[in-house]
């Protein structure tokens, strides 16, 4: 079983305010999780790279869950057609930046959540900055060249990689743990890097990224305050036919 290290000053008796304990008493009362748990998620930091149809689920339910820190990386702004999917935008943040309309709703959601943002083109440099200080990487991006410089920033930083993918009624997710010696990495998935991308504007969207990235979510969250289970194995296809 893995854990992660967390921020050095972190204490598994430290007490919990009345209110922090009320809004995670669900979590607190899992055997699995209980104080200790739920201490190391609020010590924790996550990389969220992709505020779309993937990261909205996974940024919505680990801000839920009581993540301590958020690092949300995206530069695109909120369109039209993204609110049939991507359920962290409304109507009202059209033409807003998909980082800030992101924070917006997700510190409504629990305002004791540290946010940071990223709203440029951020390289591979810059990001591994960043992943240094972070406990584990979302990849919820939309294009193969992504996710090989996550897959090469996670191998270089020892930084835990999740990675999922959606597209029409599929979707698929991978975790990676550079820090096992037999641990395979995205690059094992996909030897070759001239892939053809596939896009929700090409091919169309499904409910896919909700339903796929409630594994991303739960499997990220599970890896602070359980142990890790999933690492080196890739979910069975989320897949509904249409009639």
């Amino acid at each position: 079983m893995i854990t992660f290290a967390v921020a050095s000053n972190r204490n598994d008796n430290t007490n919990m305010q009345a209110k922090t304990e009320q809004r995670y008493a669900r979590h607190i009362g899992l055997p699995q999780i209980g104080k200790s748990g739920q201490n190391t998620l609020l010590h924790s930091h996550a990389l969220i790279v992709g505020m779309g149809g993937l990261g909205s689920p996974v940024a919505l339910y680990l801000t839920a869950a009581g993540i301590g820190e958020l690092t949300l990386c995206d530069y695109d702004r909120v369109d039209l057609s993204n609110l049939q999917r991507q359920v962290l935008h409304s109507t009202a943040d059209i033409g807003e930046l998909k980082t800030e309309s992101a924070t917006a709703t997700l510190k409504a959601i629990n305002p004791e959540v540290k946010i940071n943002t990223i709203d440029y083109f951020a390289d591979e440099e810059e990001l591994g900055d960043i992943a240094q200080s972070a406990n584990i990487i979302l990849d919820c991006t939309d294009n193969f060249e992504s996710r090989f410089g996550l897959n090469r920033i996670s191998r270089e930083t020892l930084t835990p990689l999740i990675s999922g993918a959606a597209i029409r009624w599929e979707g698929q997710v991978t975790a990676f743990d550079p820090n096992q010696e037999d641990s395979p990495c995205y690059h094992c998935l996909y030897p070759g890097e001239n892939l053809q991308d596939a896009s929700c504007a090409m091919e169309g969207g499904g409910r896919s990224p909700g339903r796929c990235n409630r594994h991303p979510a739960g499997t990220g969250s599970d890896e602070y305050s359980v142990g890790a289970t999933f690492f080196g194995r890739q979910s069975p296809a989320v897949r509904r036919q249409s009639d």
